[in-house]
C-alpha cells in the first residue's frame, strides 16, 4: 500500500484501521508531534509507543486502544459516530464480548511488561447480559490480578442495570480505591444514553459529554465519594466545558440558599458534609480536548484547578499537532503553578 510510511505525515479517513501498516516510522520528535492515524510511531507496537514517550517527554500514558472501543461499540448494536448504521447481530455481539476478553487479557500483560510506563485500560463488560453486582466485582478483581492498574466503565447505561450511587455498588468501588486502581470513561462509553433518533437528528458537538456528565453527577450527589474518599475517576475525551457549570448546579443544589427557597417538594434525597464541587476536585480528573479554552476555566473556577489534565490525544487528529506549545502558550500567562498542575500533578493522581 505505501513504500515508505515515513513519507505519511497524516493517515487519510480512506485509510481506516483495517489496514495492517507497519510501525516503524522513525521516532523524532516531528513523527511523536506532527504524524497522525497509522501513521504515528508507535500506533501500535507498545514497545515502540515507550520510546515515542521519552521523546515527547512523557513519563506515564494511559492507553485507550481503538480496537477494544470498536469492540464495546458492536456489544452495544454497532455504534459509529452517534448513530447505529447497521445493527449488530446476537451473534456478532458475542464475538465482540469474546475480543473484549482477548483485549483485556493483553492490557493486563502490556501493563505489567511496562509497569511504570503505561496504563492500558480494560474494558469492564458492564452491559453484558446477565452481568450482576457479583459478577462484577469479581471480574475487576481478576483484571487487577492480572496487572491492571486502570479499568474502563461504559456511561452511558447504568452499570449492571444499576444506578452508579447505588449501595450495591460499593464493594466494587471499594475494590478499586483499596487498590489503587482508578476507573475512567471514553468515548464510545456514552452509546445509549441519547436514543438513535436524537443522535440522527443532533450534532454530536453539542452533547458528546453529556453521559459522562451525568455518570459524575450521580457518583458525587449520591455520596460514592464521600464513602470512597480515595476511589479516582477519569473522564477523557468528553471535553471539559461542562465541568465548571455542573459544580455550580451542584453546589445550588445542595446548598443553604436552595433550600429556603424551594418547595419540600424539590428537596433532594441526600445529603452531604462537604460541596459537591469538592468532591468534584478532589477525586475527578477531566481530560478537555485539545483546542479548549482551559486558562478561561481556571480563571473562571479556580476551586477546581485541580480537575483538568493534559493528554496528547496521540495518536488521533484531532489532538493536533505539537499540542504541548500550543497549551503551553495559552497557559503560561497563569504561571508557573497552573502549569506544573496542569501538565503534571493533576494527572499523577489519575495515573498513579
Amino acid at each position: 500500500m505505501f513504500k515508505h510510511i515515513e513519507s505519511i505525515p497524516k493517515s487519510k479517513p480512506s485509510d481506516g484501521i483495517h489496514l495492517d501498516l507497519p510501525d516503524d516510522c522513525e521516532i523524532t520528535e516531528k513523527t511523536c508531534w506532527e504524524y497522525k492515524g497509522c501513521a504515528g510511531p508507535g500506533h501500535s507496537n507498545m514497545d515502540r509507543r515507550v520510546d515515542m514517550m521519552n521523546v515527547m517527554g512523557i513519563h506515564r500514558q494511559l492507553v485507550f486502544p481503538t480496537m477494544a472501543l470498536a469492540a464495546l461499540s458492536q456489544t452495544q448494536g454497532g455504534l459509529n459516530n452517534g448513530v447505529y448504521l447497521r445493527l449488530s447481530s446476537d451473534e456478532e455481539k458475542e464475538l465482540a464480548w469474546d475480543a473484549i476478553e482477548a483485549y483485556n487479557e493483553w492490557a493486563g500483560a502490556i501493563t505489567s511488561k511496562h509497569s511504570d510506563r503505561l496504563r492500558v485500560a480494560a474494558v469492564l463488560a458492564t452491559g453484558k447480559p446477565g452481568a450482576t453486582p457479583e459478577w462484577l466485582l469479581k471480574e475487576t478483581q481478576r483484571l487487577i490480578k492480572t496487572g491492571v492498574k486502570v479499568v474502563f466503565v461504559a456511561s452511558g447505561r447504568p452499570p449492571v442495570g444499576l444506578s452508579p450511587d447505588d449501595k450495591r455498588l460499593d464493594p466494587w468501588y471499594a475494590t478499586m480505591a483499596e487498590a489503587n486502581v482508578a476507573l475512567v470513561t471514553h468515548p464510545p462509553a456514552g452509546t445509549g444514553f441519547i436514543s438513535q433518533e436524537w443522535a440522527e437528528v443532533a450534532n454530536a458537538v453539542t452533547w458528546h459529554h453529556i453521559a459522562e456528565e451525568y455518570f459524575v453527577a450521580v457518583m458525587i450527589m449520591g455520596g460514592v465519594f464521600e464513602r470512597h474518599p480515595t476511589l479516582r475517576f477519569g473522564v477523557m475525551e468528553s471535553g471539559g466545558s461542562w465541568v465548571g457549570p455542573l459544580a455550580d448546579l451542584m453546589d445550588f443544589w445542595a446548598g443553604a440558599k436552595p433550600r429556603h427557597r424551594r418547595p419540600e417538594s424539590f428537596r433532594p434525597p441526600y445529603t452531604l458534609p462537604r460541596r459537591p464541587s469538592e468532591y468534584l476536585a478532589r477525586n475527578v480528573r477531566v481530560v478537555p480536548l485539545n483546542f479548549e479554552p482551559v486558562e478561561e476555566w481556571f480563571q473562571r473556577w479556580p476551586h477546581l484547578e485541580d480537575v483538568f489534565c493534559y493528554s496528547t490525544d496521540y495518536p488521533h487528529l484531532e489532538g493536533q499537532s505539537w499540542s504541548l506549545h500550543g497549551y503551553y502558550e495559552n497557559l503560561a500567562p497563569l504561571g508557573d503553578k497552573y502549569l506544573e498542575k496542569f501538565f503534571v500533578t493533576n494527572g499523577q493522581y489519575l495515573l498513579a
